[in-house]
């Protein structure tokens, strides 16, 4: 078993609680792995399913599969479980002046986790949205290079990082609120 395979134990034994709670008065600096390759989806599906107040993504590409066992599927529906049990569940994902085919992917997801309950709005076209975040409960990020797509994670050579720290994940919720509200979302 990988060290990385750990990580979700590991965190919850550092932090002294489930994600999502206080951290111990004696843990002041950030708690982080390196999730490459293979590693990502266990790390993120775990991250996803422990989630109690919030999930939010900015996402240049999210796939779809006919498999619904798929690691993508998975991962959509951990959205819509959370959104369901009443977790704030927002999606910024890319749309594309000139990728149709990016276009295509994105709106399907889109209709599907809307469906589900996922709040989920697009980008301005005149703009190309490439980030790959996840910000879970004002504590934890994601962020790296892997798209929620087979190739990278099935494939791919991809390098992503989870940090759990409460000061950097408040930077990046306050990069997600801005994009949020430009791109036309609910300030609710």
């Amino acid at each position: 078993m990988r060290i990385n395979r750990l990580f979700p134990i590991i965190l919850i034994f550092l932090v002294g609680c489930e994600i999502g709670g206080n951290k111990t008065q004696n843990s002041t600096s950030p708690t982080y792995i390196t999730v490459n390759n293979r590693d990502y989806f266990f790390n993120v599906d775990t991250l996803l399913k422990g989630a109690h107040s919030y999930i939010h993504i900015v996402m240049y590409e999210m796939t779809n599969s006919s498999d619904s066992l798929s690691k993508i599927e998975l991962l959509k529906r951990d959205l819509i479980n959370k959104a369901q049990a009443d977790v704030d569940v927002k999606v910024i994902l890319e749309h594309s002046s000139d990728n149709y085919s990016l276009n295509s992917y994105n709106s399907d997801a889109k209709t599907y986790l809307e469906g589900g309950g996922v709040k989920v709005v697009f980008d301005s076209d005149a703009i190309t949205t490439h980030s790959k975040l996840i910000i879970v409960d004002g504590r934890v990020i994601v962020i790296g290079s892997t798209n929620w797509s087979t190739s990278a994670i099935e494939y791919n050579n991809e390098t992503s990082i989870m940090i759990d720290d409460e000061n950097i994940a408040s930077i990046y919720e306050n990069y997600f609120e801005n994009l949020w509200l430009n791109y036309g979302g609910s300030s609710d």
